[in-house]
């Protein structure tokens, strides 16, 4: 089972959950877990019977709520050796992050591909850049920039805010559109609970495909272009 990070302050909830129904469309087996303090994911993904910590199943995707650290999550599995998640019936966990305690709670310096998610209203750069100041080594992220209309300035004044931490930026940005009318097909989604990704708008699409073959690394983006499609 590989881990991947979206680390950040901004939210990333709608994001993770398409990047998720993609990787289910291509055959992999992925688990979501929501370590964020809003818990978004816990109104959006429908439970029969929600407790404080709980793993339910939306749209093929498993997701995993309230839970503080992966060892609990291993228990609440059945799993005898807490310390190996490698038996974890998963391709991949994708973990949502913006608690600096859940770096190290989840792992996440093992992770085998980490993401620093942003959006450039003030709160989101400096809480985010405050996770990134609290990192005890190098980690070497990939930026998932979120904006209406990105600017060259933009990522450098990140780069300017990050550059005393413990980051290591990987050279590919990925940009994520913030469309008004993406997000009316969200909320429509939402409200079904139904993650369509047919119905979003298509530069938002091309920017899930983007993170997708980041992640799985033999994909083109080309063919995942035609698995959404299907």
């Amino acid at each position: 089972m590989k881990k991947i990070g979206f680390i950040g302050a901004t939210d990333k909830t709608d994001l993770i959950v398409y990047v998720a129904k993609v990787l289910e469309q291509i055959g992999k087996k992925v688990i979501v877990v929501d370590t964020t303090i809003m818990q978004k994911t816990k109104y959006v993904v429908p439970s029969i019977d929600p407790t404080k910590s709980y793993i339910t199943d939306f749209d093929n995707v498993d997701y995993a709520i309230g839970f503080e650290n992966i060892q609990d999550m291993i228990r609440y599995l059945g799993i005898r050796e807490i310390n190996d998640i490698d038996n974890l019936d998963y391709d991949y966990m994708l973990i949502d992050i913006d608690k600096e305690t859940m770096i190290d709670n989840f792992g996440i310096e093992e992770a085998e591909k980490n993401f620093f998610v942003t959006a450039f209203d003030i709160y989101s750069l400096k809480r985010g850049v405050e996770i990134l100041n609290n990192l005890t080594t190098n980690l070497q992220l990939s930026k998932i920039l979120i904006n209406y209309d990105m600017k060259k300035e933009d990522e450098e004044y990140l780069n300017y805010l990050s550059i005393d931490t413990k980051t290591i930026w990987d050279e590919f940005t990925i940009y994520v559109p913030r469309l008004d009318e993406n997000q009316i097909q969200i909320e429509d989604n939402q409200r079904i609970y139904k993650a369509r990704i047919k119905k979003l708008v298509p530069e938002y699409q091309e920017s899930i495909l983007y993170i997708v073959q980041n992640i799985v690394g033999d994909i083109s983006v080309n063919k995942l272009r035609k698995i959404i499609k299907e």
